[in-house]
């Protein structure tokens, strides 16, 4: 993906608009941060970026090599690591990376037991995801956008 274009993006919710009138052009090959108060909408707007949320009005555009790339293949162009990601809790951590690597491909083609390692969660690969601390989700999901091939990078509160 070489670009994602945001045309007068707005979302709210009720009545209440989180942000109005987003302009912003995401060019390949560049780092971007977003900053705001709390409740500013940065997470929504990821969100939209990341075609998980659809905005309220406005257009986005995903490119590759100029041609646009259809909604329903955005999730193979983007990882996206959030607080609020949801990790299917009753898998294992084998099942979880070998259901991802399924639908994405490993940077370096990084096998599963790489990953685990990398992860240092090689000893919790038959334990569930739901006996897992928050820190160990964290590291999963952090893991699951860093280290899977692809042309964009979301990080919604990292640290």
């Amino acid at each position: 993906m070489n670009l994602i274009k945001l045309e007068n993006i707005a979302k709210r919710y009720g009545r209440e608009w989180i942000f109005r009138d987003v302009n912003l052009e995401l060019m390949a090959g560049g780092s971007y941060v977003i900053l705001g108060s709390n409740g500013s909408g940065k997470s929504t707007l990821l969100q939209i970026i990341s075609s998980y949320l659809t905005p309220s009005k406005g257009q986005i555009r995903y490119l590759s090599n100029g041609q646009v790339l259809p909604v329903e293949k955005i999730y193979r162009h983007i990882s996206i690591a959030t607080p609020y990601m949801e990790l299917p809790e009753e898998f294992t951590l084998t099942e979880v990376l070998e259901f991802h690597s399924k639908l994405k491909r490993f940077y370096k083609d990084f096998s599963i037991e790489e990953v685990m390692e990398i992860m240092e969660l090689e000893k919790a690969k038959n334990k569930a995801l739901g006996n897992f601390s928050s820190g160990m989700k964290q590291r999963v999901k952090l893991a699951l956008a860093i280290l899977t091939r692809s042309d964009l990078l979301l990080l919604d509160e990292p640290s």
